[in-house]
């Protein structure tokens, strides 16, 4: 059983509300199992080699892997975006409107900057 342990209130704090509200109610039906407000502050390797996750919170899971991902930087500084117009915010991310458009004509923001 996949666990998705979030520090916040709520998964992917920065997307777009109605793609994560679809994200959380499809996980609710499917799993993973969502893990609010919870912090991981010590792994343990075990002798089958499974792993002990302990939150914050003082629970406790036995699983079998651990993926970590704990969000994102922008890379923008590192291409110029600004050089084709493309404004971003005081935290490097590009600025969109509701449709992904950028501040430059026909250029949009759908993903990762790499």
């Amino acid at each position: 059983q996949p666990h998705l342990i979030v520090r916040k209130h709520y998964p992917l704090r920065n997307f777009d509300s109605y793609i994560v509200d679809t994200l959380v109610e499809v996980m609710a039906a499917e799993g993973p199992t969502l893990h609010t407000h919870s912090v991981p502050n010590k792994l343990i390797k075990e002798d089958d080699g499974s792993v002990t996750l302990h939150l914050d919170n003082g629970k406790t899971h036995n699983v079998d892997q651990v993926i970590w991902a704990i969000g994102r930087e922008p890379t923008t500084n590192a291409i110029n975006v600004a050089a084709a117009g493309v404004e971003v915010n005081s935290s490097g991310f590009v600025k969109v409107d509701e449709y992904q458009n950028t501040t430059a004509k026909n250029v949009y923001a759908v993903g990762d900057i790499i």
